[in-house]
């Protein structure tokens, strides 16, 4: 994908929908006092990005569309179709737990989903030079052309790994 191509999208909203911004605030922060004008505290430098994620790819305006879905549906910048495909690629995409169970540095990483089983191949540069398996990720991929990327915000890694009895149990 190409770099920005999030940013776009969150400029986006930004620009068009501050109408929206409180409704998602109270939202994410499952805070119903938040309005016009007030100040919030962000505890944690994950908060914020995990906020921009959330919104570009699961936040559901008071129209009921999600952010991907108004701006593939009101293109504010006339793309072409063909420019406008990798947001309609986005809109397959899942936020989760995922194990890592293969690492090829500088290529992807094979990474199954903890909540389905469903194994991505996702390709990565960055993120397979300090990566091993048997670690879980909390992250989101999303689908890009013909493949699976990263994308949102760092994913967050643990050094777990779970049992095939464990993850019986959990799917």
């Amino acid at each position: 994908m190409t770099k920005g191509t999030i940013g776009i999208l969150l400029e986006y909203f930004f620009k068009n929908h501050k109408d929206e911004m409180v409704f998602a605030m109270r939202e994410f922060f499952d805070d119903k006092k938040i309005g016009p004008g007030t100040s919030l505290t962000i505890k944690d430098d994950r908060e914020e990005p995990l906020f921009m994620e959330w919104i570009a790819f699961d936040y559901r305006f008071q129209n009921g569309r999600k952010l991907l879905e108004n701006f593939i549906a009101e293109n504010p910048l006339k793309m072409s179709k063909t420019n406008l495909q990798v947001y309609e690629d986005l809109q397959m995409n899942k936020y989760g737990f995922f194990e890592i169970l293969k690492v090829k540095r500088n290529e992807y990483l094979e990474l199954e989903s903890l909540q389905s089983g469903k194994v991505y191949k996702v390709l990565e540069k960055m993120g397979t030079r300090d990566t091993r398996p048997k670690t879980t990720l909390i992250c989101r991929v999303g689908k890009v052309s013909d493949h699976w990327e990263l994308v949102g915000s760092d994913p967050i890694g643990y050094p777990v790994y779970y049992t095939d009895r464990a993850k019986k149990l959990m799917w």
